[in-house]
Formats: structure tokens, sequence, C-alpha cells
């Protein structure tokens, strides 16, 4: 270990008797840093198109707004049935010295249903053993009612109901 010892003195003097170190060079001084000025330009188009955006989708939005309330106002079509034929007048004819023949009068009109609903179909479903039907978004079955009216078949684009002896058939559109 003394070999060691004595390499380790012998390279301490030597380094002290070279000469000293060059101090380091002068370093830069720090300069401030200057803030480039944004563009102003790209800002403002774009808070322009933004804007324009915004009123177009407000100018739409009112438009959709106005035709779902003209939707609502609509009359719904109701169902008128044919119309009733006049009984014909008898000709005038000279009085037989017998007895005339019986006037042949048509019987009324089936009364109107008694409720103001409009039945709308709006889906049917045809399954094998029981068909059904969405009727103003009920669902019904043959046999079944919906506001007093039975409905009596079930076919894939029209539906039968009766009420009050007046036979309706509701269409699928």
């Amino acid at each position: 270990m003394s070999l060691i010892n004595d390499a380790l003195r012998r390279a301490d003097e030597q380094h002290k008797q070279a000469e000293p170190p060059a101090p380091p060079p002068a370093a830069r001084p720090l300069q401030p840093v200057v803030q480039k000025s944004r563009a102003w330009l790209p800002v403002v188009l774009g808070m322009i198109v933004l804007l324009l955006v915004l009123a177009l989708a407000a100018w739409f939005l009112s438009k959709w707004w106005e035709a779902q309330k003209r939707k609502v106002k609509r009359p719904v079509p109701t169902v008128v049935p044919a119309e009733i034929p006049k009984p014909k007048e008898p000709e005038p004819v000279e009085p037989p010295h017998t007895n005339p023949p019986p006037v042949v009068v048509e019987p009324p009109p089936p009364p109107l249903p008694k409720t103001n609903v409009i039945l709308r179909l709006q889906g049917v479903f045809i399954r094998t053993g029981k068909p059904s039907a969405l009727i103003n978004g009920k669902t019904v079955f043959v046999g079944g009612k919906i506001f007093d009216a039975q409905v009596l078949s079930i076919q894939p684009d029209q539906v039968t109901v009766e009420e009050d002896g007046v036979t309706n058939v509701l269409i699928l559109k």
C-alpha cells in the first residue's frame, strides 16, 4: 500500500508545482427577452367567423321553431262519411182511382261516432300468434278497444275499427 500512497504524494506535489489553471472565459451578460407582438388579425377574423356561425345557427333555429308552431296549428283532417244520397222524389202522377203504391224510404245513415278523437294509425306489428297495432300511441290487439272503438282486424298496412256501428279503415302512411 505504501507504493500507492507514495505515488499519490508525488502526483500531488507535481500538481502544486504546475502553473495555476487559467480563469474561465467571461460569460456573456444576460440580454432581456423581447416578446413579439401577437398578430391581432387572426384573432379578430376568428371572432367574426364565430359570430357569423352563431347568427346563422340562431336564424335556422328560429325558422325551425316557426315551422313546428305551424305544424301544430294545422287542422287534423277528419274522416267524413260519404255523402248520403237524398231520397228521390216521386214523379207527379195523375191520381189513380186505386190506392197509390207505397213510397220507399231509405233507412237513415248510421250515427256518427260520439267521441271527437281522431284515430291515427302509427304502426302495425305482425306476429305469428297475435298481431298488434299502435293507434294514438297505444298498443291494441284484435278485439281490443281504444276510445270506444273496437279493433276488428289488423293487416300489414291497415287496421279496421268499428265505433257505434260505423266501420272505419285506418291506413298506415
